[in-house]
């Protein structure tokens, strides 16, 4: 049950992926960062952003930082989560296979504090496709140079 959830939590922050945010001086050093903004969920409610300065290239494995920031919590739906404002997440992409994962999260309160944070090792958590469309395929193109 638990990595279903897990599985459902991963897939949902990455279809929440890839767009960014307000800056907010009042978050954690934890999501300073040299924020490129990649776009806005289909609800406009998420915007999705990618840490530039994070990414780390080992042969096509490329990890990175993403941040997904709700811009109204009220209407956002939150499943097997708390509400958050902000989530900021370590992914990785494969660019040979174009999977992704999702390594960590955190998320963080509109006041910018620590809700939750997760670590998610292979048997949590495995590689999702990247899907036409979606905010994991901005990132891949961003980090692919596709």
């Amino acid at each position: 049950m638990k990595i279903i959830k897990l599985r459902y939590l991963a897939t949902a922050l990455a279809m929440t992926m890839a767009l960014a945010a307000c800056q907010n001086s009042s978050l954690p050093t934890s999501a300073n960062g040299n924020w490129i903004n990649l776009g806005v969920s289909a609800s406009g409610n998420v915007q999705y952003a990618l840490d530039s300065g994070s990414i780390k290239r080992q042969n096509n494995l490329v990890t990175f930082r993403d941040r997904k920031t709700v811009i109204d919590p009220k209407q956002q739906y939150y499943n097997n989560t708390p509400s958050y404002k902000s989530a900021i997440s370590t992914m990785q992409i494969d660019c040979g296979r174009k999977v992704f994962r999702i390594l960590d999260v955190q998320l963080l309160d509109a006041r910018g504090e620590v809700i939750r944070q997760d670590h998610f090792n292979d048997t949590d958590l495995r590689p999702m496709s990247v899907t036409n469309g979606s905010a994991a395929e901005q990132q891949f193109k961003q980090v692919c140079n596709h």
